[in-house]
């Protein structure tokens, strides 16, 4: 959530109110008795996305504007610790279910409506209430009796309110109430909850004495479009106040519900009763799964995006020179080279059916011929006329940029620019031989081009060969030997139709590719002359920028990255060993506790 105030987060798991306690595996703590997942691995999450946050403060504090030109903003924080939102008509017991879950009494509850602005409980170092207004946080002197006349006067100037405590129970996220959709629409409308803004999951409470009512379903369908996948689920509470026996037809009838008001969902539903330790445990279970890979994907995005600013501002510091190119010739550039990738992968496409053809008319004469030796030929000649074709298209965009740079260039900073244009492109892109256009020449464009499009473009030949004879060997030589072509109308349809549309789909993907990349070399020049012909860029010290981005990139790779690929790894092992250890087999040597040189030798010595 924008300009919330910074927590102060206590490292320790567990504080003085929980009720959790650790298991013997090191991954595992369980509640009143259940069996929660995750809680390490969304702990070391965590510690990747903060550690994240701190190199990105430190590189943004050494390269001003660096913060200008990030394209995605990501929250870390809300990445470190994602907040869960509990939603629904009032009296539906929503904070009542927080109290539980956090083992805290800090929410009143009733009969009527008592949550009036949505409250955020986060577990932190110290006891602090801060009050959200118009002009954003303040602190607030904690009592109870301030807390709660801020979130139930209907007077109160508060928008919303943050409560920070050392009691709450310590989960992997942060709890949010919402006020109840029927309680007091204006109160709602300063701050409705919206996707990334307030919460990143969403249940959805409904009280099982009156189950989905229409404003429960007209939320839900709202919330539905925010939060997707698992991020959301309904929590079916007061289940201790239904006669004996009636729960299983209130959860058929609130999955029906569920599936004509959200059809294809399939949302989960968790009865809990606050006094359940089961079900307490079932629904604290079922969020550590939503957070930790709610989580992970958000963490993976986050590294993808640090990596993509650190090579975005090291483009920008080494292409400084490009202040000569004049914003008419990237315009020109930008139009001229767009045009013509669009007529070029025009015309290869028309070239497709006409390779297709001259390669069936050249193996037709091998017929009858086994499937995967057709396949194999034909792949090999037909990528030898679309790289020959591709090469003529590289010629052609070396020219048109020669052309274009050498009216603002001289010829002394060609060269240097030219391996600053090398490497702002992607490996995948098989037109540009920036070198040779700046140099006025054509000569490396097709071996740039063919190159590129076999390493990238299209799987390699080999490779696919090689996955083919495993396949056919699974199948009994479907694709085998055993499987013949008689004439030329099943050499095309059974391998010269199938080949030509799957170039046809890479050729599409490489266009927008090499469009999107050119888009990218014209913004970035339009960035440097923004950037470099500040009076202030006189002072910027490039190489030492150059030298902390590299340090940057060097800790994300060596470091960030490894430690994220780590916990899923780790985590995956020890699934294997608690499957294994749960059908009684022994776990392989990697795995065993007392695989050691030292536990090997007493073992040998035992034995002897």
């Amino acid at each position: 959530m924008p300009g919330l105030p910074k927590s102060r987060s206590v490292v320790v798991p567990l504080g003085p109110a929980a009720t959790w306690f650790r298991v013997c595996t090191g991954s595992r703590w369980t509640l009143h008795g259940g069996h929660v997942k995750y809680v390490k691995e969304i702990a070391a999450q965590r510690k990747v996305a903060s550690e994240l946050a701190a190199d990105r403060k430190e590189l943004l504090g050494q390269i001003p504007f660096g913060s200008e030109l990030e394209s995605t903003r990501f929250d870390l924080d809300r990445i470190a610790v994602p907040i869960v939102a509990v939603t629904g008509a009032y009296s539906a017991g929503k904070s009542a279910l927080i109290n539980a879950a956090t083992g805290t009494r800090y929410l009143p509850t009733g009969v009527t409506p008592t949550t009036l602005v949505p409250v955020l409980l986060r577990r932190s170092a110290r006891e602090a209430c801060f009050m959200r207004t118009a002009a954003g946080f303040v602190e607030e002197p904690y009592s109870t009796a301030t807390f709660k006349k801020l979130i139930t006067d209907k007077n109160s100037t508060a928008r919303h309110v943050v409560l920070d405590s050392p009691k709450l129970t310590a989960h992997g996220w942060h709890w949010l109430d919402t006020p109840g959709v029927n309680a007091d629409m204006q109160r709602q409308a300063p701050l409705r909850l919206q996707a990334r803004d307030i919460a990143d999951i969403c249940i959805l409470a409904t009280s099982a004495l009156q189950p989905l009512t229409l404003s429960d379903l007209t939320q839900l369908r709202e919330v539905g479009k925010i939060f997707k996948g698992n991020n959301l689920c309904v929590a079916l509470t007061r289940i201790d106040q239904l006669p004996s026996g009636e729960l299983a037809s209130v959860e058929r009838y609130v999955r029906e519900m569920l599936d004509q008001a959200l059809p294809g969902r399939a949302l989960k539903v968790l009865p809990v009763s606050n006094g359940d330790a089961a079900s307490l445990s079932a629904l604290t279970q079922h969020l550590a799964d939503v957070v930790y890979h709610h989580q992970k994907e958000r963490l993976k995005e986050a590294l993808e995006a640090w990596q993509n600013m650190i090579v975005h501002l090291q483009q920008l510091l080494e292409m400084r020179e490009l202040l000569q190119v004049k914003s008419t010739t990237v315009q020109r550039i930008r139009t001229r080279l767009d045009a013509v990738i669009l007529e070029s992968g025009a015309l290869l496409t028309t070239d497709l059916p006409i390779f297709m053809d001259e390669t069936c008319r050249e193996l037709k004469v091998r017929l009858p011929a086994s499937q995967r030796q057709l396949l194999d030929t034909f792949r090999a000649r037909f990528h030898q006329r679309f790289a020959e074709r591709l090469q003529e298209i590289g010629a052609r965009i070396n020219r048109e940029l020669a052309e274009a740079l050498q009216q603002d260039v001289s010829s002394p900073i060609s060269v240097t620019l030219a391996n600053r244009f090398l490497r702002l492109l992607e490996p995948t892109n098989p037109f540009f031989d920036w070198a040779s256009a700046t140099l006025g020449g054509t000569m490396g464009a097709g071996a740039a081009a063919s190159a590129a499009l076999l390493s990238a473009a299209l799987p390699p030949v080999g490779l696919m060969l090689a996955g083919a004879a495993v396949i056919g060997g699974l199948l009994g030589g479907l694709i085998g030997s055993a499987s013949l072509i008689e004439n030329g109308d099943e050499l095309k349809e059974k391998i010269g139709r199938p080949t030509t549309l799957e170039y046809q789909q890479h050729l599409d993907a490489a266009i927008y590719s090499y469009r999107t990349d050119l888009q990218h070399l014209c913004r970035l020049i339009d960035q440097v002359s923004t950037i470099f012909s500040k009076p202030t860029a006189a002072a910027y010290d490039v190489q030492n920028m150059l030298q902390v981005l590299s340090m940057a990139e060097d800790r994300r790779s060596k470091r960030l990255v490894p430690s994220y690929q780590r916990i899923a790894s780790e985590l995956l092992v020890a699934e294997m060993a608690e499957r294994q250890a749960r059908f009684g087999l022994q776990p392989p040597p990697a795995l065993a506790s007392n695989n050691t040189p030292a536990a090997s030798v007493g073992k040998r010595r035992k034995k002897a």
